[in-house]
């Protein structure tokens, strides 16, 4: 039975993220550009996401319809050695984060968004963690 109500209630926080975001992705849209300004960070976004980037006076761009509905972020490897993860508030969808083995990563705010449910991001130099707001957050490994 507890099973049950646990799959219920997932459901429904499911449910109601969907129908939230309904409401705020076409008032998020309307920029339509987020800066990227790490460069380690862009390049894992197109690289692993296939995200397209822009490049204007020295700054990579992404187009937030192609950010949007991402749900997921997953980045391991040491090589990116991303420091700034600014931006990150625009992946208004996102439900996972994974960001290990970036030693230059001293300050995270996932704060901005709120459907995150899964964050990971143990193996950095963090001294900073913001995830006030994140009322739908289950795990959180550091």
């Amino acid at each position: 039975m507890g099973a049950t109500k646990e799959g219920l209630r997932k459901f429904k926080l499911k449910t109601m993220k969907k129908t939230i975001l309904l409401f705020v992705l076409p008032i998020i849209s309307f920029c339509q550009y987020t800066t990227i300004p790490d460069q380690g960070f862009a390049e894992a976004l197109q690289y692993y996401l296939g995200v397209e980037l822009y490049e204007t006076d020295g700054q990579f761009q992404v187009l937030n319809s192609d950010i949007n509905g991402i749900e997921s972020i997953n980045i391991q490897a040491s090589s990116w050695n991303i420091s700034d993860l600014s931006g990150i508030e625009a992946f208004t969808s996102l439900e996972t984060l994974t960001i290990t083995n970036q030693s230059s990563l001293t300050s995270l705010d996932v704060s901005q968004n709120v459907f995150l449910d899964y964050l990971y991001c143990s193996d950095n130099n963090l001294t900073e963690l913001n995830v006030s707001g994140n009322v739908f957050l289950e795990v959180l490994v550091t």
